[in-house]
């Protein structure tokens, strides 16, 4: 949970930090989008290639103590309970 101080405004916050997904598309990949693969598919593919999505960088910045998983919630439009 983020703690308020004078430096932050109380919010628990200072600056901002990245959380961000790229995909690189290929031959592959460029196939299933045009054929209509399910959301499964496509994240099989990136998966087989390491792919790490928004989740997976937010949770590594919230290892690193950088912001916590209530903002990487609200940021990866993750509910309660999902």
């Amino acid at each position: 949970r983020a703690v308020g101080c004078e430096e932050c405004y109380s919010t628990g916050y200072h600056g901002r930090s990245l959380v961000a997904e790229m995909i690189r598309l290929d031959g592959r990949l460029r196939k299933a989008i045009l054929g209509r693969a399910d959301l499964d598919t496509l994240e099989g593919i990136l998966a087989e290639r390491g792919h790490m999505n928004m989740v997976h960088d937010g949770r590594r910045l919230v290892a690193e103590g950088v912001t916590t998983q209530d903002e990487i919630n609200k940021a990866c439009g993750i509910v309660e309970g999902d």
